[in-house]
């Protein structure tokens, strides 16, 4: 088995008074967004979502220091990590379903 390479990044969590959905989004990978229907499902989400994001890339983005990520009154950061090593197994699985 494969070691685990382990990433970490903050993820702004957002939630909007018209919808029970939280939204998630990532300062370092723009391109990367997902929600959840309660925090647990969106840091389940948010997980999934990072590692999938990353494993497309040549290289890994510089992490910003949550200090420096400016939030506003309905959004807070959450530290989201994942493994690369199991998301690139994912896709290359999935790749591979789809070939056949």
């Amino acid at each position: 088995m494969a070691k685990p390479q382990i990433v970490t990044y903050p993820a702004i969590f957002s939630s909007e008074k018209s919808s029970a959905a939280i939204n998630v989004r990532f300062p370092d990978v723009p391109d990367t967004i997902t929600f959840g229907m309660n925090e647990a499902e969106a840091r389940s989400y948010a997980s999934e979502a990072l590692g999938l994001a990353l494993t497309i890339r040549k290289s890994l983005p510089p992490v910003t220091p949550v200090e420096d990520i400016d939030l506003s009154a309905n959004e807070y950061v959450v530290m989201i990590s994942d493994d690369l090593t199991r998301a690139a197994k994912e896709v290359a699985d999935y790749d591979k379903d789809i070939l056949k």
